[in-house]
């Protein structure tokens, strides 16, 4: 097997397969990128825990001999981080278990690993589907905008994913920690069958990792996969069976009080309360946000340690004369630098109900519910 490339082309796949995580304990031949060489055709494929993907190209690509071979991901991918731009690198397994990788100023030698132990996974060929076509830029923003809000290690399986709902020419994305539920909803242009399914956190954060380029890509959804095609990689996602919960109801309660502030200066009041918490990434971690007449005010205990309150006079509140609420400021926080605007909402009922952070604009309909702690 020999071939030769552009080292530009093959940095590219290089930034694609060193993206993923290789985390397989027992297999070591799983944790290899495994090249398939045809006579017009490169294919690249990887795969860990999460998810599998496929890489076609024919781009300034010289196919001597053809050929198969298995290479551990992290040694390739450093190798190729050496390598100069602009000049044809050639690969040249020259044994079994041996490949040379030749540039113009550089050589290396690589051990391969066998090929035959690899599993090669079974990409779905279902003609049975239902499609979107979204700008991957596009879908990696509204992903953000509510991963967040997921917990990967929850007891429950059905809250190890989110909830991707498609219909009438809407996307709508859900998570829950079950201490806060984070939602967006957006327009595309979709009229089919209506989708409803879980995406696993940890496969799409995977996917994430890998975009770098702004192009349209296609969701495929089957049964209980899910398919990313972009212009040379494919991706293969196992689906979460089961129903989400139905959570987007949560936020359609009418709220008696309403908070608007700057999105910075809330921030800036957050992060000013907490210099005495030693833990302010705990779940624990408790602050007291109080509207009295003119004055918001946030504070902060630490019973060994001691206290901090910070207050503005620059803020709208549309409701009850005094109102007091006790919450953990990381969650109202990592919730906020979602926004894009730069104010936003806190709709409040009583203290001991969840409230509800959203952009200040009618039009904008991403949001986040939070539990308070009761006291």
């Amino acid at each position: 097997m020999k071939f030769k490339i552009d080292s530009l082309n093959l940095k590219k796949i290089s930034r694609i397969f060193s993206n993923i995580s290789y985390n397989n304990n027992y297999l070591v031949e799983m944790n290899g990128i495994l090249f398939e060489i045809k006579k017009d055709n490169i294919f690249i494929e990887a795969r860990n825990t999460y998810i599998s993907l496929k890489f076609t190209s024919n781009e300034n690509i010289e196919v001597i001999n053809e050929g198969i071979f298995l290479v551990k991901a992290k040694l390739l991918n450093e190798v190729i981080s050496k390598l100069e731009n602009n000049e044809i690198i050639t690969f040249n397994k020259v044994e079994e278990n041996l490949i040379t990788i030749k540039s113009k100023n550089s050589y290396y030698e690589i051990n391969l690993l066998n090929h035959k132990n690899y599993k090669n996974e079974k990409f779905i060929s279902d003609k049975k589907y239902n499609e979107i076509i979204i700008n991957n830029f596009y879908f990696k923003k509204m992903i953000e905008s509510i991963i967040f809000a997921g917990d990967e290690r929850s007891n429950r399986k059905i809250l190890q994913g989110i909830n991707i709902k498609i219909n009438d020419n809407f996307i709508k994305l859900l998570a829950s920690d079950n201490v806060r539920i984070a939602f967006n909803k957006q327009k595309i242009n979709y009229t089919g069958e209506k989708i409803n399914k879980i995406i696993p956190i940890k496969a799409i954060k995977e996917y994430l990792k890998l975009i770098n380029e702004s192009e349209e890509i296609k969701l495929r959804f089957f049964e209980n996969k899910m398919l990313i095609l972009s212009s040379n990689l494919l991706v293969q996602i196992n689906l979460i069976e089961g129903t989400f919960p139905n959570l987007e109801n949560a936020f359609f309660d009418q709220n008696k009080n309403k908070l608007t502030i700057k999105k910075d200066l809330m921030l800036s009041l957050l992060d000013r309360a907490l210099p005495l918490v030693l833990n302010k990434e705990s779940n624990n971690t408790i602050i007291t946000l109080k509207i009295l007449k003119e004055n918001l005010m946030i504070e902060s205990n630490e019973s060994e340690i001691g206290s901090s309150k910070v207050e503005t006079a620059d803020f709208k509140f549309e409701g009850a004369n005094e109102f007091v609420i006790h919450f953990n400021p990381r969650l109202l926080k990592e919730a906020i630098i979602k926004l894009e605007n730069l104010d936003l909402t806190l709709d409040f009922n009583t203290s001991e109900q969840p409230f509800i952070m959203k952009d200040s604009r009618k039009n904008n309909d991403f949001r986040c519910l939070i539990l308070p702690f009761k006291i």
